[in-house]
């Protein structure tokens, strides 16, 4: 009879909690979302050990005036880096910073944001360079932009990097010329390239987009 009550209560348990599985509120799960706050266009990076987000502030355009970042070791628990920018270091502009896109290379941080709005032809993506990808960043130029020939409101990117041969692509949507409804956008690859300072430079955006290439080992 004992021996019947426990297996009983085993069964009863391993139903509650399945061999293997996590509680919902066990600490080995990040849950979601993964820290508290309005935020959106998250852009996620891994540097040296370290999980990074970098969200756009999800608030009314004239309170999305900064970017914070979150870090994490773990992925489960997130340490909170507010304003690593905010219109101080683009005092032209008024509001809404959307968007950020960061990546590293040689020891120099590039953080992208995109300006203005996203349903005008003006739309467009600036950045900044750091130390750290905490900055301080300084704007240093835009590098995307429309081109009145091909395309209006490019904005809104990610980048590309293959390592094997060093290449850089940037991923945007912009608005096709014959195009009048804002909402409709078209997304593009082209190149994003360095000159021999490290600033990226402006990026050309076509019609015939990048030549196709196979992805090898590093």
């Amino acid at each position: 009879m004992q021996t019947t009550l426990i297996l009983t209560i085993l069964i009863a348990a391993a139903a509650v909690h399945p061999v293997g599985a996590e509680p919902a509120n066990s600490e080995s799960r990040a849950g979601n979302p993964i820290f508290p706050g309005w935020y959106a266009d998250p852009e996620g990076a891994i540097f040296g050990n370290e999980y990074w987000v970098f969200p756009t502030y999800s608030a009314p355009y004239d309170e999305q005036t900064h970017f914070d970042a979150f870090s994490s070791t773990d992925l489960v628990h997130w340490d909170k880096h507010e304003r690593i920018l905010d219109t101080q270091a683009v005092p032209w502009v008024r509001r809404a910073l959307w968007a950020p896109a960061i990546v590293e290379k040689q020891g120099k941080y590039y953080f992208m944001w995109s300006e203005g709005g996203w349903t005008g032809p003006d739309y467009s993506v600036a950045y900044g360079i750091a130390d750290s990808p905490l900055g301080p960043f300084k704007r240093v130029a835009k590098i995307l932009q429309q081109d009145p020939q091909v395309g209006t409101g490019a904005g809104h990117h990610s980048v590309i990097h293959d390592a094997a041969a060093d290449l850089w692509y940037i991923v945007y949507h912009r608005r096709p010329l014959t195009e009048t409804d804002g909402n409709h956008r078209v997304t593009c690859i082209d190149r994003m390239e360095f000159d021999a300072q490290g600033l990226i430079k402006p990026v050309k955006i076509t019609k015939q987009g990048v030549a196709l290439r196979t992805l090898r080992k590093p």
